[in-house]
């Protein structure tokens, strides 16, 4: 398959590169059962009998001859595993002379009058990997050479569950139980060798390490001569600034072979566990094959890296380290000095975001799509071919990256293309490169479906040319599992901490801790939580009139919402809870808490949540008799909350939107004014096409930023969508709110209170989903003069650079309060090593990729990860139903059983349905909570995130965020 469309590549598949003529191969040197057949040995027997002396010749000549791992000094011999180390070292009596080494492996052949055929003659070493692969496959084809057979062997079916699992602390803990190999102070492959073969206890093992040692040299080698050489027991390679792990350079040697190759694909996947460094992975590959002098000429040599906005600069920052790469551009859609391909090509690395392809996309509407389906099914062509071509004849359309060929393309958290239909899918796939890799720990979250667009985007030969719906029939089902699983072995390579080389753990790291808390609720808490689950069981039985303000309370996934945010903290729901009550239900939910029993701890809740009632109750008069609010039934198209008075209009394309939602829109510069895009229809809207949705003043949206409460060590606070009331009488002097010390917040707060008694210099990370709720986490935090940050999704570049380094350098600062999604991918947080997630999530790949950022390689200290349930609410559902997952991919979970669907209703999260019909506006007959959280994620994904557009520094008030403290690119739920 070629590579790109009408572009046919020569073998072996290098894009127009012309290798010098390579002359015949070296002869094959055998010993033992080490087998060591390459240019390199083979050159430097030659440099050996070069400079042998007279005296040498007795020695023989065949033990000069022998490479590496045979030119071993003697050792001691005292047990019978170092006598077969000594069988390996050293020749045996009677060993093959020099003459019978240096024949060619390829016995010669007498033909029938007896004349022998002339030898083949010597070839100079590989000096590249490409030169090295070349080599490699005319070995194979024209038999001139006997071709290695010591290869690593993929099990389709282990690495299946290697992707599906992911567990750090079970990966840890079924991994070999003596920790990683020690540093060894060895700066040759010989002596590394040695120590390596001598440190065996038994037989087996002895075959074993002698197995991956042999491999280990191979694929050392096939960097080029001498181009990846030994450095304190890890691998150097030539040009790179630090050395890696055996593991990484095996990775690499991987990722090279398959950009070599004359089969295709031309890449990858990249499926390493979180936190083994799939990042030095990339860049020793970036190193190891750089672009040919006739791709430069072409200006087709840099290599493109997309990215999640939250390790743009991380990436960066780890090229520097790791590369030595001239020049690195981080490229957005604003930066008008480098908005033109002839700019962009002469960097080396061009670092981007996911939002920035996408907006980089020519528009495709549903018409032209169904259009480019049908052509590329007449032409037998893959869609993403077909899409590529339609991109080139709009060309004027597309940005300037859809208008470069690109040498590599790197795509980091790849599982952000999870959606095939996607406009950011396919902004990706319609990009042009000669390879294609994708990094993701977890590349498969919800089941073998999300394999299709990795599939696609590094072009395999054969899934790439099927429908999406052909790959689910022939890929997807239980007696699938087999085929997928061959297939995905052929382009992916998967290493977890459960691996082992040498009979030690991959890399050094301390041991993981989790610990599931499951805290019990107040007498308080449980009264309401059962008053408002009952009443949304209400709303969904009714039917409601679509002008009916409570009808998005109707909605299954916002009754999901609603419930997950309560076991947090009431004042997150108090809008809703006044939108679903009348004034009678508050007076009665009154009087049943006044008859509570207070008992401890409760007594001091228990009176704040009188008054908390009490003050609904006030409010719910105030407001009784008021006119309701034109256009009432209208909702933010983004968070689908109905909050009138906060709406706004876009005149363009007439769709509402709230503040917070139009402050998290992603800005550029147009014509010197600020222009957003649409979430719903994509249309370009600048600041005086907005107007509120009714007759309010402008002073009535803005939001206070006169209070210091709940503020960071930057002085940066979250502004929660639907809150700004709540932030008011926060802020107010003489305000007489108080935070209500729920269940789980005091789990919180006494946890952190505890570590910050007992282990002074740790630090800890927590992850929540809910803005208003890292608010409220902010001032107790604040009130106990404990130092923190913020890390949210919709804060600009430069704020997460400055929270970031904050907490990495500031030893005041103990904490980090972040979203699951936009703190809980790809970001190193090795400063801290506890982490409480407060959130559960559908997906438990989500929850470990947030553990994922602070157990990792760096990481000195135990790491403990706390995950707080609440008992008998909606938390204990989300932790079921992510139990019951079916073990296909493992991942999956296509429908909810009845006893799921009835668990989930007794809590007042799904809706019942009268007469055979839904109530339910929005969810239609989705049965699956978590399909039915990527539908509205999906739904919302081109919102994808808010990318810093500004060259500002400083944080100023007018930067606080909004919105859901979670990323809106898609996060893989």
């Amino acid at each position: 398959m070629s590579n790109e469309p009408g572009t046919k590549i020569a073998e072996p598949r290098r894009a127009s590169y012309d290798a010098p003529t390579a002359p015949e191969p070296c002869p094959a040197i055998k010993n033992a059962d080490i087998e060591m057949t390459d240019e390199w040995s083979h050159h430097d027997s030659c440099r050996k009998q070069k400079n042998r002396t007279p005296s040498d010749s007795s020695q023989g000549d065949a033990y000069n001859a022998t490479p590496v791992l045979v030119k071993f000094e003697k050792v001691d011999i005292k047990t019978e595993v170092e006598s077969q180390i000594k069988a390996e070292f050293e020749p045996e009596a009677g060993s093959p002379k020099i003459s019978d080494i240096t024949e060619p492996a390829q016995k010669q052949n007498e033909n029938e009058g007896g004349a022998k055929t002339a030898k083949q003659p010597r070839r100079t070493p590989a000096k590249t990997a490409f030169e090295y692969h070349k080599r490699k496959q005319e070995d194979s084809i024209g038999g001139i050479r006997k071709v290695r057979k010591t290869v690593r062997n993929v099990d389709p079916e282990k690495l299946l569950h290697s992707i599906s699992h992911q567990d750090p602390v079970t990966a840890y803990n079924a991994g070999p139980s003596n920790g990683a190999a020690p540093a060894m102070a060895v700066s040759t492959k010989k002596a590394f060798f040695q120590e390596i073969l001598s440190s065996c206890k038994d037989k087996d093992a002895f075959q074993k390490f002698k197995t991956d040692l042999n491999i280990l040299d191979e694929e050392s080698r096939s960097f080029g001569f001498k181009r990846m050489q030994m450095k304190n027991g890890m691998w150097q390679l030539k040009g790179m600034k630090s050395p890696v792990y055996h593991y990484q350079m095996s990775g690499a040697a991987w990722m090279v072979k398959c950009e070599c190759s004359s089969e295709g694909p031309l890449g990858g996947i990249l499926a390493d566990a979180m936190g083994l460094g799939k990042t030095v992975t990339s860049i020793t590959t970036m190193m190891a094959n750089p672009p040919p002098p006739d791709l430069k000429k072409k200006f087709q040599r840099t290599t493109l890296i997309i990215v999640p906005r939250s390790v743009l600069h991380q990436w960066k920052a780890e090229l520097e380290t790791h590369g030595k790469f001239k020049k690195v551009l981080i490229y957005n859609n604003s930066d008008t000095d480098n908005n033109m391909p002839r700019r962009i090509v002469y960097n080396e690395v061009v670092l981007t975001t996911y939002n920035v392809i996408r907006m980089n996309f020519p528009n495709l509407d549903n018409e032209t799509m169904e259009r480019l389906c049908n052509r590329a099914a007449e032409e037998e062509r893959s869609l993403t071919e077909v899409i590529q071509d339609w991109v080139t004849e709009k060309k004027k359309d597309a940005g300037c990256l859809h208008n470069i060929h690109w040498y590599r393309i790197i795509l980091d958290e790849a599982h952000f293309i999870k959606n095939p239909s996607a406009k950011t899918t396919l902004a990706v796939l319609a990009l042009k490169s000669h390879y294609r890799w994708a990094l993701s720990g977890t590349p498969a979250q919800n089941g073998p479906e999300d394999y299709y667009p990795l599939f696609c985007f590094i072009r395999d030969p054969e899934i790439s040319k099927l429908t999406f719906s052909d790959y689910r029939a022939e890929f997807c089902g239980p007696e699938q599992t087999e085929k997928l699983g061959l297939a995905i072995s052929k382009v992916t390579i998967c290493r977890t901490l459960e691996d082992s080389l040498f009979g030690k753990k991959l890399v050094n790291l301390p041991p993981p801790h989790t610990e599931p808390v499951t805290a019990k609720t107040s007498d308080a808490e449980r009264l309401l939580y059962t008053e408002i689950s009952a009443r949304l069981v209400e709303l969904g039985k009714g039917k409601l009139d679509d002008d009916n303000p409570q009808k998005e309370l109707s909605n299954r996934l916002a009754q999901i919402t609603c419930l997950r945010q309560l076991t947090a903290h009431p004042d997150l729901i108090e809008k809703d809870i006044l939108l679903m009550f009348d004034l009678k239900h508050l007076q009665d939910l009154q009087d049943k808490l006044s008859k509570v029993e207070r008992t401890g701890k409760s007594r001091v809740l228990l009176d704040m949540m009188q008054d908390r009632v009490k003050n609904w109750v006030a409010r719910k008069k105030a407001s009784k008799g008021r006119r309701r609010p034109v256009q009432r039934r209208k909702y933010c198209i983004q968070c689908k909350h109905s909050e009138t008075e906060d709406l706004w209009i876009i005149s363009i394309c007439r769709h509402l939107i709230c503040t917070d939602c139009l402050d998290n829109l992603e800005e550029t510069v147009e014509d010197d004014e600020v222009a957003k895009s649409c979430p719903r229809c994509q249309s370009t809207f600048y600041t005086h096409n907005v107007k509120e949705c009714q007759a309010h003043s402008m002073k009535k949206s803005k939001r206070s930023t006169s209070g210091n409460k709940g503020r960071d060590a930057l002085k940066f606070r979250p502004s929660p969508a639907g809150a700004t009331d709540w932030l008011k009488r926060l802020d107010t002097k003489k305000s007489r709110l108080q935070l209500l010390p729920t269940t789980k917040l005091t789990e919180i707060i006494d946890r952190i209170l505890s570590w910050k008694e007992e282990y002074p210099r740790d630090k800890c990370t927590i992850f929540t989903q809910w803005n208003h709720f890292a608010v409220i986490l902010g001032v107790l935090l604040q009130k106990e003069k404990i130092k923190f940050v913020y890390i949210t999704g919709s804060m600009t570049s430069q704020q997460r650079t400055r929270a970031v380094q904050e907490f990495h350098g500031n030893k005041q600062v103990h904490v980090m309060i972040m979203g699951l999604k936009a703190g809980g991918l790809g970001l190193n947080l090795t400063c801290a090593n506890r982490g409480i997630l407060v959130d559960r999530w559908w997906n438990e790949a989500v929850e470990n990729q947030a553990h994922g950022r602070i157990y990792r390689i760096g990481q000195k200290k135990p790491t403990t990860f706390v995950t707080i349930v609440v008992e008998d609410t909606v938390d204990d559902d989300v932790v079921d139903v992510q139990r019951e997952k079916q073990e296909g991919i493992n991942s999956v979970m296509e429908i909810l059983s009845k006893e799921q669907e009835a668990r989930l209703d007794r809590h007042g999260v799904t809706n019942t349905e009268e007469d055979g019909v839904s109530n339910s506006s929005e969810s239609g007959d989705d049965e699956s909570m978590e399909n039915l959280q990527d539908e509205y994620d999906d739904e919302n994904e081109d919102d994808d995130e808010v990318m810093d557009e500004t060259d500002e520094d400083e944080i100023t008030e007018e930067d606080e965020s909004d919105g859901d403290i979670e990323s809106d690119e898609d996060d893989g739920s």
